[in-house]
């Protein structure tokens, strides 16, 4: 019978250090849902939304603290597409290169969304976790170098619009989405071994300087992903309302949005609108799947409900091939003002297009 292994006393240090580490890293509330869970595992919501280049404040490089690196709008615009797709804020996430709605109609978006960069400004206001990185690095070195220990006062605002492609109305104006403070760890604020990185084996890593650059730019990815965040929840739990105070919500039954299917799919989903649904087109991967005429769909007073209209889709057994993303697109008119959404998921490749692509 084998002996079993056992871990050395170093070792055993090293791994309780890096469980108590992980057990002490903090999680922005920014970045949870109501119920305490990571936004990036809620449900992408069900637009295809294309994202315009920051409009940037000219005032804002005057005063930005350790704002150096210069981005372009178009910088920043790849910065935001980036963290909304980390967080599967929605089903699909499109860069435009105007903020004009027919750019986005013709790109087949659901959604524009147009940022307005307000404010930037990035310092660092003390350490944090002085405790555990100082208990780290007592006993191990390299677990103090993974510590949140320094705390940042990082503005950087958003200002946003998000506009109907399809009719060019506003559906949100000059909403806001923020962050104030962030933590960075040692490695998140400098380079590895770099002049600070070796200071560190005679202090622990909060007494030691940053790297402007470096931090700059963590801080500048960490505030973009608080922003996205926020922008998830309120495609996710204002907008709806706001659509329909103005035409129309989609109540999506089936699929889950961003859901992983071995085989076919079914589509059950409610249109609501302030007037009557009058045409409703189905597409897989922009390819024509179902079409209902006015004539086809349920009359005026069939659809008639609490004040509104509902009309609803249902379809089964969608033939969905293609291995990996897949778009489901909902386009409806309601009393000739058409609108769209789309819906994701993803396929598992069969045993023959394993084969094949092997």
């Amino acid at each position: 019978m084998r002996a079993s292994r056992k871990l050395s006393p170093y070792a055993r240090m090293l791994l309780l250090s890096f469980a108590t580490l992980a057990g002490c890293r903090s999680t922005n509330e920014a970045l949870l849902d109501k119920a305490g869970k990571p936004l990036a595992k809620m449900d992408p919501a069900a637009y295809r939304l294309a994202v315009a280049p920051f409009q940037i404040d000219p005032t804002l490089k005057e005063n930005s603290g350790l704002w150096g690196l210069k981005r372009s709008a178009e910088e920043l615009q790849q910065d935001l597409v980036r963290a909304l797709e980390e967080l599967r804020t929605a089903s699909d996430i499109v860069a435009l290169d105007s903020a004009d709605s027919l750019n986005a109609y013709q790109n087949k978006a659901d959604l524009l969304l147009v940022p307005r960069l307000r404010e930037a400004s990035f310092k660092r206001t003390g350490s944090s976790r002085t405790a555990l990185s100082s208990a780290l690095w007592f006993t191990t070195w390299i677990g103090s170098l993974y510590v949140e220990d320094a705390s940042y006062d990082a503005r950087f605002m958003v200002e946003y619009d998000l506009i109907d492609p399809y009719s060019g109305v506003h559906v949100a104006d000059d909403e806001q989405a923020s962050s104030n403070a962030v933590d960075l760890t040692f490695l998140e604020r400098n380079d590895a071994f770099s002049g600070n990185f070796f200071l560190t084996m005679l202090i622990p890593p909060f007494l030691t300087a940053d790297d402007e650059k470096i931090t700059a730019e963590a801080l500048l990815q960490k505030s973009t992903t608080l922003v996205a965040a926020q922008l998830k929840t309120y495609l996710k739990e204002t907008l709806p309302s706001r659509e329909l105070a103005l035409l129309t919500s989609v109540h999506l039954w089936a699929p889950t949005n961003g859901a992983r299917l071995t085989g076919p799919t079914d589509l059950h989903c409610d249109i609501i609108a302030k007037r009557v649904v009058t045409e409703i087109v189905v597409l897989v991967n922009d390819n024509l799947y179902r079409k209902w005429e006015e004539s086809e769909l349920p009359s005026v007073g069939e659809q008639a409900w609490r004040g509104n209209f509902r009309c609803p889709v249902n379809l089964e057994s969608i033939e969905v091939d293609k291995p990996g993303k897949n778009i489901i697109r909902l386009l409806f008119n309601v009393a000739g003002q058409w609108a769209s959404r789309s819906i994701l998921v993803y396929r598992a490749p069969t045993k023959k297009q394993k084969g094949s692509a092997s």
